[in-house]
């Protein structure tokens, strides 16, 4: 408060009553929301040195900022951020108050989290985990030292060569593993049998016996173990699901699948199970069981079975198609293409991320989802990564099973295993139902 020094009231010292204020700075005039403020210089006066009356003031002043903070977030528990317009005691006090709330916050919640993979989709896993709030970013394990330390210093944090080594010094909450499709297993099981709940990326392994043992072994240990089927984050394919669950299609009929691009490995089926597996994996999560597969294949650019087609049945009696290619090109527009078909209306995906269309029966007018101009988060296929560690560390933090269990993994590998036995035999073969997959929605029967 601008007050005037020479009335009664502020002759006797109290100036907080003066008959003739010239201001109430923040109320009458601006206070903080403008560049700069002018003020009367006695106004000012000397603080001194500090005193138990100080030490009330501040301490009532903190009291004020962190009831001011608690009101706050009672009315809105999802605040991120915070602007303190002043810098007077109670801004001041606000904010001290909201740093101490924020760092008490960060380090209950916050989970400490190493990388195993410094390659390409390595880099991937380091920007999300960097990026977040709630995590901590504790290590990167990789082959090459010097690859691995300039990674590290990429990403603000430490450089390993050995995982045994990593996991006694580090002691991470979670270990999330980002290495070459063929060099799965070795590395997870150490992981496994360290005692480490895990994040595996796709394919699990190539081996039904490799896979077999992962999921025993962490089953045994009752460890957290996940597996990166992003593309199921998507927005189409989550705008597929939720259409699919509301009855919008009606009893499914048939699906179909399509996914080519460019792609290596030495393994004859590498497509097929490195990458097609998200096919498996999203028909399943959209569809339901599938019942049995037929299949042809070819290696007729002599490099491997790189393009196949299948012909699947679910359990509810719908039916499906479905291509996958090396032999394509990535750059080619709608090289993802997915389509499920009920009796009431259709779903279409285009390239993942690119466009949702739903469509009833009869209607010559469709609802069409794409990302908006500034929505670079759903346009984006990797931020479809970001979208799933919100809810698999949102899973982890409260003590629930992952949203995609390993044991999808496996099941994309038999799956895949059963298209082999198809092809080499020329027969159709049947699929025994999954599991119960722990912590993941009832899978859809329509």
């Amino acid at each position: 408060m601008d007050f005037c020094g020479a009335c009664r009231s502020c002759h006797l010292g109290h100036t907080n009553q003066c008959e003739a204020k010239r201001a109430d700075m923040g109320f009458t005039h601006d206070g903080g929301y403008g560049p700069y403020e002018l003020v009367h210089e006695n106004i000012f006066f000397c603080a001194g040195g500090p005193s138990a009356d100080r030490g009330d003031d501040a301490a009532d002043i903190m009291g004020t900022g962190g009831h001011a903070l608690a009101r706050a977030q009672a009315v809105r528990p999802d605040i991120e951020s915070l602007l303190v317009a002043g810098a007077g005691p109670i801004g001041l006090g606000v904010l001290a108050m909201a740093r101490e709330s924020d760092h008490r916050a960060m380090n209950k919640e916050r989970i400490k989290v190493a990388l195993i993979g410094a390659g390409g989709w390595g880099r991937q896993h380091a920007r999300v985990f960097t990026e977040r709030r709630d995590v901590e970013f504790c290590a990167i394990v990789g082959r090459t030292p010097e690859k691995t330390q300039a990674r590290a210093t990429e990403f603000g944090t430490r450089a390993y060569t050995d995982i045994g080594e990593m996991l006694d010094r580090e002691r991470p909450d979670l270990v999330s593993l980002s290495l070459p499709n063929q060099g799965h297993f070795e590395a997870t099981l150490e992981v496994i049998r360290a005692g480490f709940p895990l994040l595996a990326e796709k394919p699990l392994v190539f081996d039904m016996g490799e896979a077999d043992t992962l999921i025993d072994e962490a089953a045994g240990r009752n460890l957290f173990f996940a597996i990166n089927f992003n593309h199921r984050y998507a927005q189409p394919v989550q705008k597929a699901k939720a259409a699919i669950e509301a009855g919008r299609l009606g009893p499914l009929v048939f699906a179909s699948w399509r996914f080519g691009g460019e792609g290596g490995g030495d393994h004859p089926h590498a497509n097929l199970i490195e990458t097609q597996c998200h096919g498996f994996d999203m028909l399943e999560f959209l569809c339901g069981p599938i019942e049995s597969v037929t299949a042809q294949m070819t290696d007729k650019t002599g490099r491997g079975f790189r393009t196949l087609a299948l012909a699947l049945r679910f359990t509810s009696g719908a039916v499906g198609t479905f291509l996958g290619s090396y032999d394509s090109s990535y750059a080619y527009p709608n090289t993802h293409h997915v389509e499920v078909n009920g009796t009431a209306g259709r779903v279409v995906i285009e390239d993942t991320v690119r466009r949702f269309t739903f469509q009833q029966s009869g209607s010559e007018t469709g609802e069409v989802w794409s990302a908006g101009y500034f929505n670079d988060r759903d346009r984006e296929f990797q931020r479809t990564f970001d979208a799933y560690l919100d809810a698999m560390l949102t899973a982890f933090k409260e003590g629930q099973p992952p949203p995609v269990h390993a044991e999808a993994g496996r099941r994309a590998l038999a799956l895949a295993y059963a298209s082999i036995e198809s092809f080499e035999t020329g027969r159709r073969v049947n699929v025994a139902p999954p599991p119960p997959i722990l912590g993941e929605p009832e899978r859809n029967g329509l």
